[in-house]
């Protein structure tokens, strides 16, 4: 999996890359910065991957991958915008619904 994650420098403005290397991300921002995100939203999409992305993962360019996207937010306010590149033959997802986030169809 190759994971980029945009924050706002304004509100994140030192990022210790050594200790968002060998624990959680989410630890430290909450720890260091209070970071308590509100609610998230995710989307799911079937890519191709880019030849770079092929490198890294070690796929071929036949091989489908997974783009998740998740949207942050601190009230009204996008704090985290993280996407992935997810090899389709190596992950598989698993998303519960609570009745707390879940919306009536």
């Amino acid at each position: 999996m190759l994971e980029t994650t945009y924050l706002p420098q304004a509100r994140f403005w030192k990022l210790d890359t050594e200790i968002l290397s060998n624990g959680s991300p989410y630890e430290f921002l909450r720890n260091r910065y209070d970071f308590n995100a509100d609610r998230a939203t995710e989307k799911f999409q079937p890519v191709i991957p880019r030849p770079e992305e092929k490198t890294l993962l070690h796929v071929s360019s036949n091989t489908p991958c997974m783009l998740p996207e998740r949207y942050s937010y601190e009230g009204d306010v996008l704090i985290e915008y993280t996407k992935s590149i997810v090899r389709g033959d190596k992950y598989a997802f698993r998303i519960e619904l609570t009745k707390d986030v879940a919306h009536p169809l």
